[in-house]
């Protein structure tokens, strides 16, 4: 029997080790009635909570783990484990899925930590460290089914916990559980007790504000995905790490410090009081390489900003690029640029006489591009545009060369997005013509000024680009129904609830409330809305135009607006610009009109620094281009 039993044990540390490895010393506790909490030395910390008829785990770490943790559980109870939820994508919280999976579980994550799972590059990692682990290469790499994008509750009348997301930190993923009435947090490596955080795929700067946020939950009892069980204050120890970190990185920048000099002395005393290490280099590395646009920044990736087709250092014959021209940069910022590309030689222009003087033989260079500065420059590759309208560099000259263009797409929607609802609020709520009202003293509301809500109208937006999107997400936030309008086959965001090809938009205006014109100026959209769409559109309708002036019949809205064909109109753009004092629009009580200013804003111009430089690092290095210009198409 003796026997027997030592054999058992052998097939089981057997089993163990083909599974992922001998399990690290752990420690198991009951942090609240029917929940525990396993401590894991050197390991991912993971959990489970029963519920009244099934076990939800959280966590599912290496498949050794998980086999041991399966274990565990039935010493507490007989219930199935029906859930398991990966806090994010991490190979220490989720290679263990199949083991779950293998034992009936549902495998539950936040959409972005889905994503990450299912990578080419995700499922080549396991494979490479599944080689010498058959039990764990038959299981696979098993991805979540059960997703979710902000919250999921689980509730049986007795106990409740909720899965949370807040914003990328640790991961673009990260999500947490929480139990509201025990007080507890699953926290995952969003936030841990002792040197063990790990940076190479964190936005430090989100981090310290979904710190803040999670901070707002009650919470008693703190479960970190590494490191012991801890109080709440860790949340605020977590935090001050980053805050710190990230000022004393920043002052070492601006002293002009070498990074080589930084690893050695910068210092956050907090982490050694936390820890009992001194600061990693790793961590000052990374945030150096974040603050100065040496990683691409997470709030480029977020935009959804895409790579196009560029030269790069797998195209036949490149070359590495020598000198870029700027315009009108001042030292600060050439110094930014410099970091990110130390090998080019800079040369910068204050106006086009200068650029025309300088541009023979430059590489790269900052529009706005000319013909006469595109025959005079013999080696130019790559221009890039800081606007998102192109319109002017598309002289027959510059289309059929293999020059590459970029511009500025995408990074003035939050700020267009916003005035766009800004003019619509005005008409909705009547705010123009009751502030006339207030400049003469006159209290009540104006007599016949219609004012509805937003609530269950139509949007119909023309062009569902980066600002077409963001808009989409602003009027659902209203409660408004998004229809849109696309000639490219594109996924559906959620505000959305259909799109269709331009050959729709016809039937689909007199359906709409408000008409949100985004489309880009090109030969097919010039004069794209017209006296017949406007005639099609219902006389209570509302045209909002944020795109260019050209892509408006002028004449035919200003017969819509006085014949009252629709009810009004919002311009931030007219043709022409600036558009002259005695033109009839000026005259017309049911259009609101701004001088082309829709996306000035600072974060708005903080976006496009972003982009300028993380272009500038790339061209340097041959790397594909973010927001390339489909020279063809005009946008």
């Amino acid at each position: 029997m003796a026997k027997k039993n030592v054999w058992k044990i052998v097939s089981v540390w057997i089993g163990l080790v083909l599974l992922g490895g001998i399990p690290a010393r752990s420690e198991i506790r009951e942090v609240a009635p029917g929940v525990y909490w396993k401590v894991i030395e050197d390991g991912c910390n993971t959990g489970w909570v029963i519920f009244k008829d099934y076990v939800f785990v959280v966590d599912a770490d290496f498949p050794n783990q998980a086999q041991t943790l399966l274990e565990d559980i039935r010493k507490t109870t007989d219930k199935p484990v029906r859930f398991v939820f990966d806090t994010h994508s991490h190979w220490d919280h989720s290679y263990g899925n199949g083991v779950y999976a293998r034992a009936g579980a549902t495998i539950i994550a936040q959409r972005y930590c889905y994503d990450e799972l299912v990578k080419p590059s995700a499922i080549e990692a396991f494979n490479n460290w599944a080689k010498d682990k058959p039990e764990a290469a038959k299981l696979g790499l098993v991805a979540p089914t059960l997703l979710f994008d902000d919250r999921m509750v689980f509730d049986d009348g007795q106990r409740r916990l909720e899965l949370l997301y807040f914003g990328h930190a640790h991961t673009r993923g990260d999500a947490v559980a929480y139990l509201p009435k025990e007080k507890i947090l699953f926290t995952g490596d969003l936030c841990i007790n002792g040197a063990y955080n790990y940076l190479g795929e964190a936005d430090t700067e989100n981090w310290i504000r979904v710190m803040s946020e999670v901070q707002e939950l009650r919470v008693e009892t703190i479960c970190p995905g590494h490191g012991p069980v801890a109080k709440s204050d860790l949340l605020e120890t977590q935090k001050q790490f980053f805050i710190q970190l990230r000022q004393a990185v920043q002052k070492a920048i601006d002293d002009g410090k070498p990074v080589d000099e930084m690893l050695k002395t910068v210092d956050v005393p907090l982490y050694r009081q936390w820890t009992g290490k001194p600061m990693r280099e790793d961590h000052i590395r990374y945030v150096y390489n974040e603050l100065t646009g040496l990683i691409t920044p997470w709030a480029l990736v977020k935009m959804g900003l895409t790579e196009g087709p560029s030269p790069t250092k797998q195209s036949p014959d490149w070359t590495p690029p020598k000198k870029m021209l700027t315009r009108g940069l001042d030292e600060k910022a050439l110094m930014a640029l410099k970091r990110v590309a130390p090998n080019l030689e800079w040369v910068n222009a204050r106006n086009d006489r200068e650029a025309l003087e300088k541009i023979a033989d430059v590489d790269g260079m900052m529009g706005p591009l000319s013909p006469k500065l595109f025959q005079a420059a013999k080696k130019l590759r790559w221009v890039h545009s800081r606007s998102a309208g192109v319109e002017g560099y598309f002289f027959p000259e510059f289309v059929k060369s293999d020059m590459t263009l970029t511009n500025g797409r995408g990074l003035f929607g939050p700020a267009i997005a916003d005035h766009v609802m800004g003019m619509i609020l005005m008409f909705s709520k009547g705010l123009a013509v009751q502030h006339e009202r207030q400049l003469k003293s006159q209290w009540g509301r104006a007599p016949n000024l219609p004012i509805h809500d937003l609530q269950g109208q139509t949007m119909l937006i023309l062009g569902l680009g980066g600002i077409g999107r963001e808009v989409a997400q602003r009027a659902a936030g209203f409660g408004m129904k998004i229809i849109a309008v696309d000639p490219k086959p594109i996924d559906r965001p959620r505000s959305v609830s259909h799109i269709g090809p331009p050959q729709e938009m016809d039937a689909l205006l007199p359906t709409a409330d408000v008409v949100v014109c985004c489309v880009p100026l090109t030969p097919k959209t010039d004069k794209y809305i017209n006296r017949e769409r406007f005639q099609r559109m219902k006389p209570s309708a509302y045209f909002i135009n944020i795109s260019r002036g050209e892509v408006v019949d002028q004449e035919a809205l200003v017969e819509a607006l006085k014949s009252k064909t629709i009810a009004g109109a919002g311009l931030d753009v007219t043709d022409p610009e600036p558009l002259p004092s005695d033109h009839p629009l000026w005259k017309l009580d049911n259009l609101i009109l701004t001088p082309h200013m829709s996306g000035q804003t600072g974060q708005s111009w903080d976006r496009v620094w972003l982009l300028l430089r993380e272009n500038v690092r790339r061209f340097a290095i041959g790397e594909p281009l973010l927001n390339v210009v489909d020279k063809q198409a005009g946008y």
